[in-house]
């Protein structure tokens, strides 16, 4: 029963499906702080995350594996089976924080914080040749900061929040060890990779 809710934990908070749900909570607080803008343009950010950061590197994924004979093609256990789709998903993910730059130009902070994500991702992809660090968490940490660096851009309950997304956080770290799918250093250093690059650039940000 538990390792069944874990696994339910995993699929839900994918690492791909985090970009949409993070813009899925921006967009909910933006459309309160700015009633003037169309409801459309926020359906458009949102489909348009969802495309460029889950329906692209899923079907690159997918084709690429099942031309490998691969037929659970979701499924990389390995560091060997992980590097051409994370470089897939950056390129995707890299492209989705162009449209931003260009779709937010009064919002520089969310371009900021995909950048920060991306180059989490880029330093995971880099270590995972030598060592399977946990995308999950790695995207959890990435969440947590954009999501704490947001609230304090648009001035909102900061402790709550990230009480909130560090409890969330938890569960998700939680859920990947339940399973085995890694160890507990690969568990933190993916939560502490993705957290600290993303509130670099959040702090970079606030700098200039």
């Amino acid at each position: 029963m538990i390792d069944r809710i874990c696994k339910y934990i995993s699929v839900i908070f994918h690492p791909l499906l985090v970009p949409t749900y993070a813009i899925c909570m921006f967009c909910h607080e933006l459309k309160s702080q700015y009633p003037e803008i169309a409801s459309r343009f926020f359906t458009l950010l949102i489909c348009s995350t969802f495309v460029f950061t889950f329906i692209i590197p899923v079907l690159s994924i997918i084709l690429l594996r099942r031309g490998q004979g691969v037929k659970n093609s979701l499924l990389m256990r390995t560091s060997e089976e992980r590097q051409t789709p994370y470089h897939y998903t950056l390129i995707a993910i890299g492209v989705w924080g162009v449209f931003l730059f260009k779709a937010l130009p009064s919002l520089p902070v969310i371009p900021v914080l995909v950048l920060g994500g991306w180059t989490a991702l880029a330093i995971i992809t880099a270590i995972n040749r030598k060592w399977l660090i946990s995308a999950h968490s790695t995207a959890a940490g990435i969440w947590t900061a954009a999501v704490a660096g947001y609230a304090v851009y648009m001035n909102l309950q900061i402790p709550v929040i990230i009480t909130e997304m560090l409890c969330l956080s938890l569960l998700i770290m939680l859920a990947r060890l339940r399973l085995n799918a890694h160890t507990p250093a690969q568990v933190v250093t993916g939560f502490l990779i993705g957290l600290s690059t993303t509130f670099l650039f959040v702090w970079i940000f606030y700098c200039l």
